[in-house]
């Protein structure tokens, strides 16, 4: 599959809607962990997840952008499906709805999510499958 791939600062500034709370979106949700649990399983940058997490600014992204460029960088497929789902979210519209069931992996393996996103657009559901790193 050849996606045209987001920078990881803009993947990155979609997934802090993932961090801010009641608001987030249940994608950019999903978004958020799927980056950060790669990060965290790769990379020495804990503490500046944590930082990001008690206090979500653009600021904070930062330090994480070129961790994950080299996480992008490293894993093709990776890197198309974090910019396919940021895709799909950026897609959504005001009454769109994506939901997610719960995700789960053992400890090097691979989870898969399903996404289910109404689009009034194309007047139906589509359902997307997509493999998660964990």
């Amino acid at each position: 599959m050849s996606l045209e791939l987001l920078t990881a600062g803009k993947l990155l500034e979609m997934a802090l809607g993932g961090i801010v709370g009641d608001a987030a979106s249940e994608g950019a949700k999903l978004l958020w962990r799927t980056i950060k649990n790669r990060l965290l399983k790769n990379q020495p940058i804990e503490a500046e997840i944590i930082e990001l997490e008690q206090n979500p600014t653009q600021e904070k992204l930062k330090p994480l952008e070129p961790f994950l460029q080299v996480e992008m960088h490293k894993d093709k497929l990776f890197a198309e499906e974090i910019s396919k789902l940021a895709r799909e979210i950026a897609n959504a519209s005001a009454g769109d709805t994506i939901t997610t069931g719960e995700i789960k992996a053992e400890t090097g393996g691979v989870a898969a999510g399903k996404i289910n996103a109404d689009n009034s657009r194309f007047g139906g559901s589509d359902n997307h499958y997509h493999l998660l790193p964990y």
